[in-house]
């Protein structure tokens, strides 16, 4: 597993143990952070100029 794989994983498991767990938010928020994420990483790797991917 690539490093930017791992942690995407170790990020979608916080956020799903944090969001739904402790907070009580539904899926479809986590959802709606799940999308935010993605969006934030493309638009990062757009911008720094590194279109390699794993």
């Amino acid at each position: 597993m690539s490093a930017a794989n791992h942690l995407a994983v170790l990020i979608e498991r916080w956020f799903t143990d944090r969001l739904m767990r402790h907070r009580g938010v539904s899926s479809n928020t986590i959802a709606s952070y799940r999308d935010t994420f993605r969006l934030l990483f493309a638009f990062a790797q757009t911008r720094l100029g590194n279109s390699r991917r794993s």
